[in-house]
């Protein structure tokens, strides 16, 4: 029997769904959400996924920042189709040292961005810095913090000494100047108990060999770790006691989710973190870490910890009850579904399938799991992609036309194919191109919005 219960689409712009952020934005809480609705992850250079968006019972687009997925928002609008749009990072101030700053410094980029979130049904942001930053732009909002998967049992603890208490931060890129101001923090520390930085307690350090240079430069031990996959991070945290959560005040850090407190907390490791962006808000101050305003604030957070282990381990075992109980992806699929579902509702005229039992159940609702639609065309138009950017104007086209031989319906390498061509000095060849590029995306348009309307009609 087919699966009857409504279609949720996730809508991406290219990229790994092995990253971090994918992992926590799309792949995890739509396995959590596929326990009470169909759930489907796509991204735009699938070949069908125009149609897919087009036809979603409910459509999230992941901060995509393309007129193509703005003018699918209008249309599903103008058919009563509902759509999400998420902000999950602060757009308008990227750090010029991440590779994405180019971009989203753009003022068109910023606009569409803000117009998408204007047009759509809801607004949801992954954390409540974004949303007091960017609420007005949209009247139906919602914050979706990130969650934790499995949380393993409490482990055990053997450095009870206070002198033996192991302190570490890992961060990324992202993260230079929030590195920076903790390494500050660090100096202050030291001189406070009497040792200088390089005759103190070495601080594990799991990053990048730059930001490893900036504790160095400031005069801390270091104990370094390279940075690796997500196991070899959990074994990291698995190995210190006192992990920190520094944030500068720049709207970018303000708009960061609590991640690092959920990640520490879940391996029994202490978070001492800013009191400010996300974590005042989750993290209570004394009882699931400490909470510091500046220097001096950081000095006595950090000394009440080394000092008492007594206090040290009281505060760790809350704060994993905490997570293991209230930040999991199957609380948070219920959270996405109490503003989820009047939006399905308005769009069936009625309560779509199951969605009288699905707040009252275990949260065990029989499901097919996430659907990850693929087609190998993608790896082929990522990689003529990446020669185009390049200059390789021949070798991209070489490679987009081998892709429209594969799939004549996918309207993105016709379009491609006519910047080429235009580029080259082919203006008869661009116009051909760029008119079949136009054929066949007003076909999926054309063809997927027939369907959902037939289908709503049906069904109502």
């Amino acid at each position: 029997m087919a699966d009857e219960r409504p279609a949720v689409v996730f809508l991406s712009h290219p990229q790994g769904r092995d990253s971090g952020d994918y992992s926590h934005r799309v792949t995890l809480p739509g396995q959590a959400l596929a326990a009470h609705l169909r759930v489907i992850d796509i991204q735009t250079a699938h070949p069908d996924s125009v149609a897919v968006a087009l036809k979603a019972d409910l459509l999230v687009v992941t901060m995509v920042a393309d007129p193509l997925v703005a003018s699918l928002i209008s249309l599903r609008k103008q058919a009563g189709l509902p759509t999400a749009y998420e902000i999950s990072d602060d757009f308008a101030d990227f750090p010029p040292n991440l590779p994405a700053h180019a971009f989203y410094a753009q003022p068109p980029i910023q606009a569409l961005i803000k117009g998408m979130a204007s047009n759509a049904d809801l607004l949801q942001c992954s954390s409540h810095g974004l949303l007091r930053k960017y609420a007005a732009l949209n009247a139906h909002h919602a914050v979706f913090p990130n969650q934790l998967t499995e949380v393993p049992a409490l482990p055990q603890r053997s450095r009870i000494a206070p002198d033996q208490a192991v302190l570490g931060w890992s961060g990324s890129a992202g993260h230079l100047d929030d590195a920076r101001h903790l390494a500050q923090h660090l100096q202050a520390w030291w001189r406070h108990r009497g040792s200088p930085p390089d005759d103190g307690p070495a601080i594990r350090i799991m990053s990048s060999p730059l930001i490893r240079g900036v504790f160095e430069a400031a005069g801390c031990r270091v104990d370094y770790r390279p940075s690796g996959g997500f196991k070899d991070y959990l074994a990291f945290l698995d190995g210190i006691d006192i992990g920190f959560a520094v944030i500068g005040d720049t709207d970018f850090s303000a708009g960061r989710s609590d991640g690092k407190f959920l990640e520490l907390a879940s391996r029994g490791v202490v978070c001492v973190a800013s009191d400010a962006g996300e974590y005042p808000i989750s993290l209570r101050h004394g009882q699931t870490g400490l909470l510091f305003a500046d220097e001096p604030g950081f000095i006595a957070a950090l000394d009440s910890l080394v000092d008492s282990p007594a206090l040290l381990e009281q505060i760790r075992s809350a704060a994993h009850a905490w997570v293991r109980t209230e930040r999991t992806h199957e609380r948070g699929a219920l959270e996405r579904l109490r503003h989820y579902l009047p939006l399905l509702h308005a769009r069936f005229g009625r309560d779509p399938t199951h969605a009288t039992s699905i707040l009252t159940d275990s949260g065990q609702a029989p499901g097919t799991g996430l659907t990850v639609m693929t087609d190998p065309s993608e790896t082929a138009f990522l990689a003529a992609s990446g020669q185009h950017n390049a200059g390789q104007l021949e070798a991209a086209l070489t490679g987009y036309l081998q892709i429209i031989e594969q799939r004549p319906d996918f309207y993105l390498p016709w379009q491609r194919c006519a910047d080429i061509a235009r580029a080259l000095g082919g203006e008869a060849d661009a116009q051909h191109f760029e008119q079949t590029a136009i054929q066949r995306l007003e076909l999926q348009v054309h063809t997927s919005l027939s369907a959902q309307t037939g289908s709503a009609g049906s069904s109502a």
